[in-house]
């Protein structure tokens, strides 16, 4: 019987969503400065010009909300908080809470793009992973068809995605 194998967050994708968010509340705030610096503010100026305060706003709250996606993010690397878990039955993903069973599953392949990866899903059934899935995700997959499933982005774990999705693909191999 093949033991369990535990993948962990990595740091990865937490120190891109802390700088992203940083630049972007860093970009909110001098926008706002240099075009307020010589302006009386008032309600009524704000509201004349709402697209600008609209875009000022989405900056600094995009922002703000990287930054903390980002610190969480840290903060389940630095508590070696388990991501992905390989069992002799499925492999579970903590981030998304699915469930998959090997005998479900068609393949591991790795997706690539640009700068960014992931480690796919190709199932037999894609009826049995959609249930898993929230409404808004089913919907989503529904209408462009996707037919593999990103089940985990490269980013999120700790190491090298392309070997980690290797080894996916090995333990999936020896439990068929």
């Amino acid at each position: 019987m093949k033991e369990e194998k535990l993948y962990y967050y990595g740091a990865s994708m937490g120190r891109s969503t802390l700088i992203v968010g940083s630049i972007s509340v860093i970009m909110g705030l001098l926008l706002s400065y240099f075009i307020l610096r010589d302006v009386s503010l008032s309600i009524e100026l704000l509201i004349e010009f709402w697209q600008m305060s609209l875009l000022l706003l989405l900056f600094i709250g995009m922002g703000i909300k990287l930054i903390y996606s980002g610190s969480i993010l840290f903060k389940k690397y630095k508590n070696k908080v388990v991501l992905l878990r390989l069992t002799p039955d499925s492999i579970i993903n903590y981030e998304r809470n699915i469930i998959l069973k090997w005998i479900d599953i068609e393949d591991i392949v790795y997706i690539g793009f640009r700068n960014k990866h992931g480690i796919g899903v190709k199932m037999i059934n894609e009826e049995m992973l959609f249930n898993q899935l929230p409404i808004y995700k089913r919907v989503f997959y529904r209408i462009f068809g996707l037919g593999l499933l990103d089940v985990l982005s490269g980013e999120y774990i700790e190491g090298n995605g392309k070997l980690v999705q290797q080894e996916i693909k090995d333990y999936h191999e020896q439990t068929k």
